[in-house]
């Protein structure tokens, strides 16, 4: 007895009944939807050529072909790279679990000499019908739909040439009656004539030959004829598998062109990101022509600031300087009083005259005081209005450069996954940039980008970003700021929380292992009081940990 090895690969289910089973019938066999594949599936989620399985000895090797994808074991095989399959292993096709396929092997037994060759010879028939059955099963329910119009179109060509064909049977079997009707006719009257004579039997006998030969002539005419209708109608069924098969090649162009302007796509979205990047950059000059403008306006506030102090020293000048003139006039009215008392009898007319000229200087004195007080009242009035009118432009400018700052923000510098300014940023191999506490708890699902659905290679830690966002934060309204340090506060708790529940499982399985060994070592000494510290503590920390989880979630 013999064995021959069949390897297939049969569909998981559920599925509706196509490609049920994919035979290896060679050595290298092609996986895909273009008509070169040894095998084909007809999904828009399978490439042309999807993936190559080849037999070296004993085994076999699937290559992938596809930026699609393959799995095996749920594992994906990189693009032209190669994978081992074992029996038993399961391959997916395309990035979904629509086409998932389970790789075995079916032994077959056959006898040796002639009745293992006549057995063989069975189980290939056997198989091949199998195949075959399940192949017509599958290209039959693919190709139905493509194939729809142009079987309407040969059903039309093909009964116009039955109608043509049965005008032309009609058309014989008329001529035949006719020469049927005419032979009897004939056959009538050489029968008569025979009867006159034997001379007249032997000339109805050449005519009977003659017309024998000429309804064979007539005969064999038709029977061209009907070679040559048939012969066109086998040209007209040519000429449709040739345009069948014209129609898989426009098909075929279509997705050249799908993909070529997939790619057109893909370079617009990347002009368009370049795009973006030189709008942020001019947003950045902006925001520093904005700076330097509050800077030159401080400045201006400064130097106002600076007059205003210089006009209060100068009024506290005036004010000092008219006090000692006071001091001054006090001092010589006192002199003149005393000089006045010592020669009041002989000075009085003069005394008087001083009393005016004294009065008169006062008053001079008084109002001169009084104007240039007025005068620097008015100035210092003006320059209070002045700084009062740089405040509110100041504040003005800014609650627009606040504005814009944060209108940047929230564009340019919030997490794609938890709309939030990036807290720790982190910039991925395909430089989207995301919160460290949300691209660890996304990684835990899938090791993919979430926006451009990369597989996730590298992880790189953005300063910049981070010093960025760190110096605008104070520059915005209360309500960003706590909402912030909120979130900021929530993550350090739940990560800490998490480390801690994580040291105490970790000590735990140590104090377990210990205790193992100290069974082992009958020494039960050791799994004291400490031993048993060491667990209620670690199970306050498990405690701890679900209670924080339970806040969190809620």
């Amino acid at each position: 007895m013999a064995e021959r090895r069949c390897y297939y690969l049969k569909r998981n289910p559920p599925h509706d009944g196509q490609y049920s089973i994919i035979p290896f019938k060679t050595d290298e066999v092609i996986l895909g939807r273009s008509v070169e594949a040894t095998n084909l599936i007809l999904d828009r989620g399978i490439s042309r050529k999807h993936a190559l399985f080849t037999r070296r000895g004993d085994n076999w090797i699937v290559k992938n072909l596809s930026l699609n994808g393959v799995l095996v074991n749920d594992k994906p095989v990189k693009t032209e790279e190669e994978q081992d399959l074992s029996i038993g292993d399961t391959i997916i096709f395309g990035g979904s679990s629509k086409f998932t396929y389970h790789f075995g092997v079916k032994e077959i037994m056959a006898r040796e000499g002639s009745t293992s060759t006549s057995q063989s010879c069975s189980n290939n028939k056997r198989l091949k019908s199998e195949d075959s059955r399940s192949i017509l099963q599958t290209n039959l329910s693919q190709e139905h739909a493509i194939l729809e119009q142009q079987l309407k179109e040969s059903d039309a060509l093909q009964l116009r040439l039955e109608q043509e064909r049965n005008q032309l049977r009609d058309s014989l079997q008329k001529q035949q009656e006719q020469l049927k009707d005419k032979y009897q006719q004939e056959k009538e009257k050489l029968e008569h004539q025979f009867a006159a004579g034997a001379l007249a039997q032997q000339v109805m006998l050449k005519e009977k030959e003659s017309l024998a030969q000429r309804l064979k002539m007539q005969v064999k005419k038709l029977q061209g004829r009907l070679d040559e209708d048939r012969k066109t109608l086998e040209d007209q069924l040519r000429l449709e598998e040739e345009q069948r098969n014209h129609i898989l090649q426009e098909k075929e162009k279509v997705l050249h062109q799908l993909e070529e302007e997939k790619a057109n796509l893909e370079r617009v979205l990347e002009e368009e990101r370049h795009r973006l990047q030189e709008q942020l950059e001019a947003t950045e000059y902006h925001k520093e022509e904005l700076r330097q403008q509050l800077e030159a306006k401080e400045s201006a506030i400064l130097a106002k600031e600076v007059e205003k102090k210089k006009a209060e020293q100068e009024k506290e000048r005036l004010e000092d300087e008219l006090a000692k003139e006071r001091l001054r006039l006090a001092k010589e009215l006192e002199s003149v009083k005393n000089h006045y008392v010592e020669k009041e009898r002989k000075n009085f007319l003069l005394g008087s005259m001083l009393k005016e000229k004294e009065e008169s200087l006062r008053t001079e004195l008084l109002s001169g005081l009084q104007n240039e007080l007025q005068t620097l009242e008015a100035q210092n009035m003006s320059l209070e209005q002045e700084l009062e009118s740089t405040a509110v432009a100041t504040k003005y400018a800014r609650e627009e450069v606040v504005e814009s700052v944060s209108g940047v923000l929230e564009n340019e510098l919030q997490c794609s996954i938890c709309n939030e300014l990036l807290i720790t940023a982190i910039t991925l191999n395909c430089s989207h940039t995301f919160c460290r506490y949300c691209i660890d708890r996304w990684k835990k699902n899938k090791r993919e980008c979430p926006n451009c659905r990369a597989s996730i290679t590298s992880e790189t830690r953005s300063l910049v970003v981070d010093n960025f966002i760190e110096k605008i934060v104070p520059t915005l309204s209360e309500e960003m700021k706590k909402k912030r340090a909120d979130i900021v506060a929530e993550r350090k708790a739940e990560i800490e929380v998490c480390s801690l529940a994580q040291a105490a499982a970790a000590t735990q399985r140590g104090r377990r292992g210990r205790r193992r060994g100290a069974r082992r070592q009958n020494a039960p000494n050791r799994a004291g009081s400490s031993w048993s510290l060491g667990r209620r503590l670690s199970l306050q920390l498990v405690r701890l940990h679900q209670h924080s989880t339970f806040i969190c979630i809620f």
